[in-house]
């Protein structure tokens, strides 16, 4: 399996955890789709980089990014991502 399909496998499993979790399709154009992209792409990014990543290019805030970037890996760790 080439390393764009698993990219893409892993948000096609999030997003459907999401329609079963919320009865709902998640916004692929949403900063957390973005930012979960962009956690994928990047796995070996220092926690700090990929806050200011956050904050620079997807307008989120500090506070905000940096619970992105824990829940993105605590789903790793789960094997939900």
């Amino acid at each position: 399996m080439s390393k764009d399909t698993t990219e893409t496998n892993a948000f096609t499993a999030a997003a459907l955890a999401t329609v079963v979790k919320s009865g709902r399709a998640p916004n692929p154009d949403s900063k957390a789709a973005k930012c979960r992209e962009y956690f994928i792409k990047n796995p070996g990014l220092a926690r700090k980089d990929l806050i200011k990543a956050f904050v620079d290019d997807y307008g989120m805030t500090k506070d905000g990014a940096a619970t992105y970037v824990y829940n993105f890996r605590k789903a790793v760790k789960e094997g939900k991502l």
